[in-house]
């Protein structure tokens, strides 16, 4: 699994998929300050790629001092 987001690869993102097993987005803990440091600077304009396939950001979500959650879709996928 590849993920990039802005040019830089997130190396402890967890992907998601919905109940049609399609690209859902991903999440990333805290902890993970590399990821989480630039997924802090994102907005929900943002693209990326996932396996080569571009990706567009929906919304980024912070829980607390926990996690981030990032919905995203395939940019070639309807909503």
């Amino acid at each position: 699994m590849e993920l990039f987001i802005g040019g830089k690869q997130l190396k402890n993102a967890q992907i998601s998929f919905d109940s049609n097993n399609k690209f859902d987005g991903f999440s990333v803990p805290v902890s993970f300050e590399n990821d989480a440091k630039l997924l802090s600077e994102l907005t929900d304009k943002a693209t990326g790629l996932y396996n080569g396939q571009k990706i567009d950001i929906l919304s980024i979500t912070k829980i607390e001092n926990f996690m981030y959650l990032v919905q995203a879709r395939l940019s070639n996928s309807r909503s």
